[in-house]
């Protein structure tokens, strides 16, 4: 705002009055953010649920998946009973990815 008296375009009144703005008790802010807390434990709760979920489902495949190489490897080991060398090479190779 200059100071010579004059106004420009971008001169604001501030007022102490807010025309139309609703006034909200005490009681309804506090319930408002009750309200809202809950909302966000009850979100907090459903994602925990979930994601207890999904790693458990990620234990038992990877539970599956780790059966499947004993397996794998058992049948490797069977299958080279007679041969010292491919039983080595089997080994060397389940320790390496250990």
């Amino acid at each position: 705002m200059p100071t010579d008296g004059t106004t420009t375009q971008t001169d604001v009144t501030l007022t102490t009055e807010k025309a139309g703005t609703p006034q909200f008790t005490q009681e309804q802010l506090d319930k408002a953010v009750r309200d809202a807390r809950t909302a966000v434990l009850a979100d907090a709760g459903r994602m925990r649920t979930e994601a207890e979920k999904a790693l458990k489902a990620a234990q038992a495949a990877q539970e599956r998946l780790n059966k499947l190489e004993k397996e794998r490897i058992d049948m490797e080991l069977e299958r080279a009973k007679d041969q010292p060398a491919e039983i080595r090479r089997i080994r060397a190779e389940q320790k390496a990815k250990e």
